[in-house]
């Protein structure tokens, strides 16, 4: 796994996932950074031939994530993102998230990811 939870108490300083569900959530969020990264960590051999700057990033970002899909797992599974009744409208604010091939994350995590500079859409 790119982040245990370890790194995700130690390091990170998390502490809304226990460690029954820590390695559920991280491996989630490990599938969904692969996916972000068009597999370039695995592509390259691991997490071990990246740079440090890239590693920490990456462990980061998988635990916000993972903090992320945790903590608003409801609205995220919930196909309704408004509703209108009797002239009255409601929309969930989603202000800063952002839907980068279908996924939904906030947009300064997948900034923070960007800075690893595996997120490039086009061929190494």
């Amino acid at each position: 796994m790119y982040a245990d939870y370890s790194y995700y108490t130690q390091e990170y300083g998390g502490s809304a996932l226990d460690s029954a569900s820590a390695a559920k959530h991280l491996r989630k969020a490990q599938g969904i950074v692969d996916i972000l990264t068009y597999g370039r960590i695995t592509g390259c051999g691991g997490m071990e031939q990246l740079t440090a700057f890239q590693q920490k990033n990456i462990k980061d970002v998988c635990c916000e994530l993972a903090d992320f899909e945790y903590e608003n797992a409801d609205i995220l599974e919930n196909p309704i993102s408004g509703y209108s009744i009797n002239g009255v409208s409601v929309q969930y604010a989603n202000a800063d998230l952002k839907k980068v091939s279908g996924i939904t994350i906030p947009s300064s995590l997948y900034q923070k990811l960007q800075l690893t500079g595996l997120c490039w859409g086009g061929a190494v």
